[in-house]
């Protein structure tokens, strides 16, 4: 018995083998189509290119790592996959990372995903609906990379006042950020043509000083101005001048 599953195991071997075989060098698998989609910041055209995957080329024999490497050198695009269409065709697939917020870098503006990932940087600013952040011009920033030290930690301080704001359902969007003076963080809301003297970004009272600000603008009605609540004590010292 023992010397009969011996057998049928190196047959069952073999067969696999065989087909192992059939399918690395059967024309039937060679490539004949790539297709991948267009993203919102991301064309089909950029990732076949950085694909490079070529027709004819049979379908096991592809270098899968090397291929999404490529693909994720893309400054946009987070993560790819590649799908196998049997017999013949190459699926890519891709997620993209978001356009955040706008850093003011010297004479430039760098696109900036939630996370500190740059994206790209242009001589113009074309994404007027984001928030622009000014004062993290430390360091070299270069896209591709992430947003490092001083400039990182800024960033993210910012990215959690927005998220807050979210949280809460503050009634307005924060369209700039002034950080040149970490001590005296200023915003400015563009609907209420408001200019808010923050004070100091502390993780832990982002809340409930927003949501104080929420009830002072309510206040307010459609005074324009600037709002001062740089002072430690804000729910008591806030100053409002036209």
């Amino acid at each position: 018995m023992a010397g009969g599953k011996k057998i049928l195991i190196f047959v069952l071997v073999m067969i696999l083998i065989g087909l192992a075989a059939g399918c690395l060098f059967s024309p039937v698998f060679n490539i004949v189509e790539v297709r991948a989609d267009n993203g919102i910041n991301v064309t089909s055209g950029e990732v076949l290119e950085k694909a490079n995957i070529p027709i004819g080329v049979n379908i096991f024999r592809i270098n899968d790592r090397k291929i999404l490497s490529s693909i994720e050198s893309l400054t946009y695009v987070k993560s790819a996959k590649i799908y196998r269409a049997f017999p013949d065709t190459i699926i890519l697939k891709f997620e993209e990372r978001k356009p955040y917020a706008i850093v003011k870098y010297l004479e430039s503006y760098a696109i900036v995903d939630k996370y500190g990932y740059i994206l790209e940087i242009k001589k113009e600013n074309t994404l007027t609906t984001l928030p622009i952040i000014y004062g993290l011009d430390t360091g070299t920033f270069v896209a591709g990379q992430k947003l490092t030290d001083t400039s990182l930690t800024k960033y993210e301080n910012c990215v959690y006042l927005f998220e807050t704001a979210n949280k809460i359902n503050f009634e307005y969007t924060f369209n700039e950020v002034n950080y040149d003076d970490s001590t005296n963080v200023k915003l400015y809301i563009a609907e209420r043509d408001m200019d808010i003297v923050y004070g100091s970004v502390y993780l832990d009272d982002i809340e409930e000083k927003l949501s104080h600000l929420s009830s002072v603008l309510k206040e307010l009605g459609d005074q324009k101005g600037k709002i001062d609540m740089s002072n430690d004590d804000y729910n008591s010292k806030i100053v409002f001048t036209k």
